[in-house]
């Protein structure tokens, strides 16, 4: 009896009733609850429940496996984005901690400088070298400790080379405000 006195409530609502036309729907409602198909209501919710969670895209984590879900969202800097100069490419950046996580811990130029820290450091590692690929680094930022770095990738990038970056990566301190956040950057390597 309570779901279909809610169900003659949401239906008011939705037609812009006040308090004492509710009161007083919901009291009709009773006369008419053994009509509502609880298998329709069911059906009704069920549908758009499915539609917010198609919304939202499902990304699958390389580096640890895990599965994001989230409205994905693409920023492009005010002055518009540099030209890909360079052997190393930065391809894009993945927040997998929520904006707001983010906004508490630390600020957009910080995490610039970051991420512009770790491009050089890469650049400076593919003198001499070759082959190009792909790396997809995964920084996790804490308040307590330096960074955590993992990294997956795949072209003809040599673990020699990659173990040359991520010694690279152990100089860099950077903590956050509060807590901690984790981020990924895709950085394309040319062939030289």
């Amino acid at each position: 009896m309570n779901n279909d006195i809610k169900v003659a409530v949401v239906r008011r609502i939705r037609r812009g009733g006040d308090r004492r036309t509710l009161r007083s729907d919901c009291s009709k409602a009773k006369h008419f609850a053994p009509r509502i198909n609880m298998r329709v209501l069911i059906f009704f919710l069920m549908a758009a429940c499915s539609q917010v969670i198609a919304s939202e895209d499902e990304y699958t984590n390389p580096v640890d496996g895990k599965t994001y879900v989230a409205d994905w969202k693409t920023y492009q800097p005010k002055e518009g984005v540099k030209p890909l100069d360079g052997r190393v490419i930065n391809s894009g950046v993945r927040l997998l901690s929520t904006q707001a996580d983010f906004e508490r811990n630390t600020t957009a130029e910080d995490l610039a400088k970051l991420i512009g820290f770790i491009q050089d450091s890469l650049e400076k590692q593919t003198e001499g070298y070759e082959n190009g690929g792909e790396i997809l680094l995964q920084i996790e930022l804490r308040k307590e400790n330096n960074p955590e770095f993992k990294m997956s990738y795949r072209g003809e990038i040599s673990e020699k080379y990659l173990q040359g970056f991520y010694n690279s990566l152990e100089s860099i301190e950077f903590r956050t405000q509060q807590s901690t956040v984790t981020l990924q950057v895709h950085f394309v390597v040319k062939n030289a």
